[in-house]
C-alpha cells in the first residue's frame, strides 16, 4: 500500500513537472529571439517540448512498466517450477502422492459427474526389501526408476501414473473397467518380469504384484478415493498372499491373474 501511494505521488509530480516544462520551452525560446514569435513558430516550439518532455516522461513510465512485466514473468516461472517439483517425485520422475490425491479427487467427480468408469491399479515390487539388502539401496532406485518408466510408457492418453510410496505405484485409467485395467495391470505385469534391469552391480530381475478396482456403474461403496484405492489395496493384498507376481481383481466379474494365463 504505501510502495502504491509513493508510485502515484511520484508520477503525479512527473506529470506537474512534464506540464511546467513544456510552457517553459516557449517561454524561453521567446526570450532567444529577436523578433516576436508567431503562430508557426510557436507551434514548433510548443510541439518541440512537449515531445520531448513527454517523450522522456513515456521511457520512465514504460520502462518500469518493463521491469515490472519481467518481474512478473520470471515470477510465474518460478512458481510453475516449484509447483512441478512438489507434484513429481525426485527419484523416479513420476508425480508423487500428493498430486495423485488431486488427480484422483478430480477423475472421481468427473466419473460421478458423466457417469463414466474409472479404474484404479495399485501396484507393488515383490520382495524389495530383499533387492535391496543383497544389491544395496543404490540397485534398489535403479529399479524404481526403470519401473516408473516401464509405468509410464505403457499408460495410455488420459492415463495418470504415480509413485504412492516406498516401492509402490498408482495407476488411474479413466474410461476403463474392472476387466481393461486388469488386462492392462497383465500387460504390465509381463513386462516387469521379462524385464532385466541394469544396476551398478548387476543385472536384476524383479516381479511385481497388482491389485485393480473400478467404479463400475451400481458399484456401491466405492464412491470416494479411500474407498476405491482400498478396494485396489485389498485386492493388492490378495496377490501378495496368492503367491506374489500376479494380478488380482476386487471386481467379482474380473478374472483371477492365473486364469487370466490359462487363457491369454
Amino acid at each position: 500500500m504505501v510502495t502504491s501511494v509513493r508510485n502515484s505521488i511520484r508520477f503525479t509530480l512527473l506529470g506537474i513537472a512534464a506540464g511546467l516544462l513544456t510552457p517553459l520551452g516557449v517561454v524561453l525560446y521567446s526570450l532567444n529571439t529577436d523578433t516576436p514569435a508567431d503562430g508557426i513558430e510557436l507551434f514548433v516550439a510548443t510541439a518541440a517540448s512537449a515531445v520531448v518532455t513527454l517523450g522522456i516522461a513515456g521511457w520512465i513510465v514504460g520502462r518500469k512498466d518493463d521491469r515490472l512485466a519481467e518481474q512478473n514473468r520470471a515470477l510465474r516461472a518460478m512458481t510453475e517450477r516449484l509447483a512441478a517439483i512438489s507434484t513429481t517425485d525426485g527419484l523416479t520422475g513420476v508425480p508423487n502422492r500428493r498430486a495423485l490425491d488431486q488427480r484422483l479427487e478430480d477423475e472421481l467427480a468427473r466419473s460421478n459427474r458423466y457417469g463414466t468408469q474409472l479404474a484404479v491399479v495399485i501396484m507393488d515390487l515383490d520382495r524389495f526389501k530383499r533387492l535391496n539388502d543383497h544389491h544395496g539401496h543404490m540397485a534398489g532406485d535403479a529399479v524404481l526408476r526403470q519401473v516408473a518408466t516401464i509405468l509410464d510408457q505403457e499408460k495410455r492418453r488420459g492415463d495418470f501414473v504415480s509413485r504412492y510410496g516406498g516401492e509402490e505405484f498408482v495407476a488411474l485409467l479413466p474410461h476403463a473397467d474392472g476387466n481393461a485395467a486388469f488386462a492392462w495391470a497383465e500387460r504390465v505385469r509381463a513386462r516387469i518380469e521379462a524385464s532385466a534391469i541394469e544396476t551398478a552391480t548387476a543385472l536384476v530381475q524383479v516381479t511385481a504384484s497388482f491389485g485393480v478396482a473400478s467404479t463400475a456403474p451400481g458399484r456401491s461403496g466405492r464412491g470416494s478415493a479411500a474407498e476405491l484405492l482400498g478396494a485396489a489395496d485389498r485386492a493388492l493384498y490378495a496377490a501378495k498372499t496368492s503367491g506374489r507376481n500376479r494380478v488380482e481383481s476386487a471386481d467379482p466379474t474380473s478374472p483371477s491373474s492365473s486364469t487370466y494365463k490359462a487363457v491369454g
